[in-house]
């Protein structure tokens, strides 16, 4: 306070009531003499009627951020980051790499949000053509009218096409749902939440993703970190990993240093999701009880011998700053990224 500091407020979520506390001194004659501090319950959005509430009983979110490993500095950021973005109704666009803990992210928002007591839905873009989308996202009978009052995840909205681009606008800036012909509108109460795996930005230079939706979900923006870039998380993911596949089949294996040093290298592409098939596969097939660098790197070579070219691309492209090589330069650094088993941070030592 004897630095005179003007009113401030913050957000706060204690179990599932969000309140608002502000803290305001008291100047008297240009100086501090106290300080008056005052909590405001926030009043959480439910459903309109009982009937509406039996309906979306089974529309929940089941996750939430205590579900995610957070050892890691990154990803307590994200998560810092994501519970602000939860007491706002603006949408959140989500970045990450498959098997990243996005759809973790976009339910612990929703539960932290004013909104946790109405319907939460994901649906997943990815392979639905025109039709389909227009159909199962902004139909009469469509997910619009199923999620209204809560939270839509859209999934893979990068695949969303061009009229459903324009529909998801429309939703966000009017709160509007088109129908088919553009001449009914009814209005909606939906807050977004829409994931990529793919730079959005330059889809919208290259005039593949509308630049007016683009602005408008780039304003609460979170990247998912991968588990490469995060080593305590990765480690105790490993460690969850074969303790459960070990009581899953009544086994107990141990990893040796090589092991941990093969596994621990490895760029993992597919994050928790390729970490957990290969670890029960691992110990599925182990022939002894302990597992070292040479049962890691073989089952390695049999699962992803193809997949591995294309990582070490990617490293290449990552370490370089995303600027092209020529091939001798590309070749020196593709044989140091395979000498350090992947690891950038060796190889551009």
């Amino acid at each position: 306070m004897d630095g005179g500091r003007e009113d401030c407020s913050w957000f706060l979520q204690a179990g599932q009531t969000a309140v608002l506390a502000t803290w305001a001194p008291v100047m008297v004659e240009g100086q501090t003499e106290g300080a008056v501090f005052t909590c405001h319950r926030m009043k959480k959005k439910a459903p309109d009627t009982q009937k509406k509430r039996d309906k979306n009983r089974e529309l929940i979110a089941l996750g939430d951020f205590q579900d995610i490993l957070q050892h890691s500095v990154s990803m307590q950021e994200c998560i810092r980051k994501a519970r602000l973005y939860s007491m706002s109704e603006s949408p959140v666009l989500i970045k990450g790499e498959t098997g990243t803990e996005v759809r973790l992210l976009a339910q612990g928002i929703h539960n932290s949000s004013l909104r946790s007591a109405g319907p939460f839905l994901a649906v997943s873009c990815l392979g639905m053509g025109e039709e389909e989308q227009r159909q199962r996202i902004f139909g009469d009978n469509g997910v619009l009218s199923m999620v209204n009052g809560g939270t839509l995840f859209l999934e893979d909205g990068q695949c969303l096409s061009a009229d459903s681009q324009y529909r998801l606008y429309q939703m966000i800036r009017r709160h509007t749902r088109m129908s088919d012909s553009f001449v009914h509108k009814e209005h909606v109460d939906i807050r977004l939440i829409f994931s990529t795996s793919v730079p959005l930005a330059k889809m919208a230079e290259g005039g593949k993703f509308r630049k007016d939706l683009f602005y408008m979900l780039e304003g609460l923006t979170l990247e998912a970190p991968p588990l490469r870039d995060r080593k305590e998380d990765l480690k105790e993911k490993i460690s969850m990993c074969l303790r459960s596949a070990c009581e899953k089949y009544s086994r107990y294996h141990v990893l040796t240093e090589g092991g941990w040093k093969s596994l621990m290298e490895y760029p993992w592409p597919g994050n928790s999701l390729q970490i957990e098939s290969f670890m029960e596969r691992l110990v599925l097939t182990a022939g002894k009880r302990s597992l070292d660098e040479k049962n890691v790197r073989e089952l390695m070579d049999e699962l992803y011998s193809f997949s591995m070219e294309e990582n070490l691309e990617t490293e290449i492209g990552s370490i370089s700053g995303g600027l092209p090589f020529l091939g001798k330069e590309a070749a020196e650094i593709k044989e140091a990224l395979e000498q350090c088993g992947g690891n950038r941070e060796k190889t551009a030592a």
